[in-house]
């Protein structure tokens, strides 16, 4: 399944700017002059992780697949509600994954992450971001990375979730 916007300019020279590479090979608290606006938190003074205008701006839409079939069972129609289950996993290029993305080293990232904040408009943090899955946690997420990388047109279309 994609997702498309329509007259977003993630190609802006400032928004395509806005990040720090080296915080998201598993740097977390490096602080990047690059990321300015989303630098650090003003009220704790706490490096944003992951930093920048394309992080803060993730698109973050949240909805549910179903399918209603009709079926007949024993000559009586039956509507079947059917919940399509999917994954967000394997959406991210593999030279993305693992190499210009990388999680921090520990088994724990919500300690490792410890000292950041999360992006002003982000409803958690980046270690939580798969309630599914802790593997697709961190910088490790793959919607983060498919949103990190930015469209070279206004209207454009990216990998949101794969049928499972």
């Amino acid at each position: 399944m994609f997702y498309g916007l329509e007259k977003y300019y993630q190609n802006h020279r400032k928004y395509a700017t806005s990040r720090s590479d080296h915080q998201l090979r598993g740097n977390p608290k490096y602080q990047d002059e690059g990321c300015e606006p989303f630098r650090t938190d003003p009220s704790s003074n706490m490096p944003y992780a992951p930093c920048g205008i394309i992080a803060n701006s993730i698109f973050n839409d949240t909805f549910e697949l179903r399918m209603v079939k009709r079926r007949f069972k024993n000559g009586t129609e039956v509507d079947v509600d059917l919940k399509i289950n999917y994954t967000r996993q394997g959406i991210a290029w593999p030279s993305d994954h693992g190499d210009k993305f990388r999680n921090p080293l520990g088994d724990d990232l919500a300690y490792a992450f410890n000292g950041t904040a999360k992006p002003v408009n982000w409803g958690k943090p980046v270690y939580e971001l798969d309630d599914k899955n802790s593997n697709n946690n961190g910088f490790l997420n793959e919607p983060l990375i498919v949103w990190m990388r930015v469209a070279a047109f206004p209207t454009f279309r990216k990998v949101g979730k794969y049928d499972s």
